[in-house]
């Protein structure tokens, strides 16, 4: 339908996101003063994104509303899994002791990365859905990749309830769910970026949340964000080696990797 100078529902043009995979942990080193290494969190059902704050507060003066004040805008999430990697167990207030776990301990703060497929009408979900940027995974001028990448700083999980029911003829698997409250980064050597150009992050002061479409990246983008995020394999020898990402990537690091210039271009 076109209505002068408007366009609604071109083919191809019909995005939606669904699924949930590649979740990531990185847990807080006092030591580096940053995220540690990543580590794979398998069995995730959900993540339920929570912002909150922004509220309005109006105020007035003369008989009319003067002006609007907004609340401090905060993120928050909730998490839900079949089952948490040992890794979390800091996060989650447990200390190991030998063949125990000691729990309700000081909490460690940790960062997250997940993704969400990125479909269309006329793309399955995780495939090419970008017209400019989904063309095939070899081709040197998109990713051909369907995802969405959430990078998440300054978590801080909260107790969750377990429960433990009796077997019976209808079994369920247990399943933890975990609120998590986020603190925005302010170190300005982690966020902003060297240079001045337009599309820096010069301009912010604070975050704790970043989005990455991948199908709007190319291939060497993608490779290069991949890379920080998860980590890489080393074919060097006779067998492959997993190696994780040493660290969690600083918005800055994310911001230069899908800079990266083709090296075909």
């Amino acid at each position: 339908m076109t209505i002068n100078g408007l366009v609604w529902d071109n083919v191809g043009d019909h995005f939606y996101n669904t699924g949930i995979d590649g979740v990531a942990l990185y847990v807080f080193d006092k030591n580096t003063n940053w995220y540690g290494e990543s580590h794979a969190w398998s069995g995730v059902t959900a993540v339920n994104e929570s912002p909150s704050g922004a509220e309005s507060n109006k105020q007035y003066a003369d008989n009319i509303e003067y002006l609007n004040l907004l609340s401090k805008e905060e993120f928050g999430l909730t998490l839900e899994a079949f089952q948490v990697p040992e890794a979390f167990d800091e996060c989650d207030g447990i200390i190991p002791f030998g063949q125990l776990k000691i729990r309700g301990q000081a909490r460690k703060s940790f960062g997250l990365v997940y993704r969400v497929q990125k479909g269309s009408d006329t793309v399955e979900a995780g495939g090419a859905v970008n017209a400019s940027a989904g063309v095939p995974q070899d081709d040197e001028d998109g990713s051909g990749e369907g995802y969405i990448y959430h990078i998440v700083y300054g978590c801080k999980a909260a107790p969750s309830s377990r429960d433990f029911g009796t077997v019976n003829d209808s079994p369920e698997a247990q399943t933890f769910s975990y609120e998590i409250t986020c603190t925005d980064l302010t170190d300005a050597s982690k966020i902003s970026v060297d240079g001045s150009t337009i599309s820096d992050l010069s301009g912010v002061t604070k975050l704790c949340h970043i989005e990455v479409d991948s199908s709007k990246l190319t291939k060497d983008q993608l490779d290069a964000l991949m890379e920080i995020l998860y980590g890489t394999v080393d074919t060097s020898g006779s067998t492959p080696v997993l190696v994780p990402a040493e660290a969690m990537p600083t918005p800055a690091e994310i911001y230069t990797a899908c800079a990266t210039t083709s090296s075909n271009g």
